[in-house]
């Protein structure tokens, strides 16, 4: 058939001048889809070239971005996960936790401040403070906790001990006393110093011990109040820059900070089924994602325990080492224990000791005889001081349940005279036999 022949000839040399003329790819090419690009994770930015980038550890709190942080329940003050946690870093604005804390302990609420001449000299983050204006102590602890007022700061301190280096020695002094040991603070109000900085977990330790303070308490969980003050009446509003206040309804505190030098810093609690966590993040451009995904963690991860009630405690509770005590044994506290979900073995002992521990004072009528020893299975201990009220021939009949005297039961005590009994009958068993053994 010449004229089929004929024609694929012709379409061949079509075929050949098309491929020459528009490549070889676009002739019998299928159509290429585009690639989408990779998303990153929902809990972290995108690094920019350069930024610093947690190691991967394999931890799911490798999300986190902070180049220091720490998680905290607050009971107990385990530390349930941490990065770096003892490096001196900038702290920013999260100083304020601890010169608020120290300023409500110095003052009572309606204590009235007076602003000192020089005020509007501080700079940065204000309540707009006027020279002699008068505010009461509470209202410039709401000034300094939500809008994180340096004036208000300068004033506190001033009205506490005479000047901001005077007021500064307080904070270091009342830092060691709460057990940090790498915070070295030079102003009250976190403003860059070389030499002003702590660490994630000293900062963890002041949060912990500031939500002990009720009023401290009822201030960082506010998102906005309106004050009272007697120059500047138009600024009344003090508004709270933690976000997380709005995006966590479990969120109630604490404190939020900045600088270029110090990166964003923050301090947060938040309350779920009456545990608190406590956490700390120190240089993190990412810091309330990371926050949320640190809590989010923590009450997914653990469990808070009351493990024992304040009184009595028996002595088979207290586990190996408490086998020669006797008489009243009781302890002065509610003892919890956080525990992982999947991993909640306790182990306890008791270790003796003659040395009252610090701090502790054994109830009237008591001696202290040592600390319980309570270990989870992640090797956290506490010690809880132990205090023994023994029991005798005379005394007051002695409580079970409290470990406490019975009022009006002064004399005879019936377990002391069982005690005595029973040393008579084998006292006398004693002299018998020896009486018996010179006859022979």
């Amino acid at each position: 058939m010449p004229g089929l022949a004929a024609w694929m000839r012709t379409t061949t040399t079509l075929s050949i001048v098309l491929s020459l003329l528009l490549g070889p790819s676009s002739v019998n090419a299928a159509p290429k889809r585009k690639q989408k690009k990779a998303r990153p994770s929902v809990n972290q930015k995108a690094p920019k070239k350069g930024e610093w980038m947690p190691p991967k550890t394999g931890h799911p709190l490798d999300v986190v971005l902070s180049r220091s942080a720490v998680v905290m329940e607050e009971t107990t003050g385990k530390v349930l996960w941490s990065r770096d946690k003892d490096k001196p870093r900038y702290p920013a604005s999260t100083t304020k936790i601890l010169t608020t804390l120290l300023f409500l302990e110095k003052t009572k609420p309606d204590e009235v401040i007076v602003a000192p001449p020089e005020i509007e000299t501080i700079g940065e983050s204000s309540m707009h403070l006027k020279p002699g204006e008068r505010v009461r102590a509470k209202y410039l602890a709401y000034a300094m906790m939500l809008r994180s007022a340096n004036d208000g700061c300068y004033a506190a301190a001033n009205h506490v001990a005479g000047s901001v280096p005077k007021f500064v020695e307080l904070m270091n002094a009342r830092a060691k006393e709460i057990g940090c040991e790498n915070t070295d603070f030079y102003n009250t109000n976190g403003l860059n110093d070389d030499r002003h900085k702590t660490s994630a977990y000293d900062l963890a330790l002041m949060g912990r011990e500031a939500m002990k303070n009720e009023t401290f308490r009822e201030i960082v969980k506010t998102r906005k109040k309106k004050i009272a003050r007697s120059t500047n009446v138009k600024d009344l509003w003090m508004v709270s820059r933690n976000k997380i206040l709005w995006k966590d309804p479990t969120a109630d505190g604490i404190k939020t900070g900045w600088t270029i030098p110090a990166g964003h810093t923050y301090v947060g609690s938040a309350t779920r089924g009456g545990m608190r966590v406590i956490t700390s993040l120190l240089d993190d451009r990412s810091w309330q994602k990371s926050h949320l995904a640190m809590i989010d963690w923590a009450f997914k991860t653990y469990r808070r325990e009351r493990y024992k009630s304040a009184g009595v405690v028996a002595k088979s509770d207290l586990g190996p080492g408490a086998e020669q005590l006797d008489g009243v044994l009781l302890i002065d506290r509610d003892v919890f224990v956080v525990v992982p979900i999947k991993r909640p073995r306790v182990s306890t002992r008791f270790e003796p000791s003659l040395t009252t521990p610090e701090g502790f004072t054994p109830p009237e009528g008591t001696t202290y005889v040592g600390d319980w020893v309570i270990a989870d299975s992640e090797k956290f201990e506490q010690r809880i001081p132990v205090a023994q009220r023994k029991t005798g021939l005379f005394g007051p009949k002695i409580d079970p349940d409290t470990g406490k005297p019975v009022p009006g039961s002064n004399g005879f005590n019936s377990a002391g005279i069982g005690f005595g009994i029973a040393a008579l009958g084998l006292g006398g068993l004693s002299y018998a036999m020896r009486n018996r053994a010179r006859k022979f």
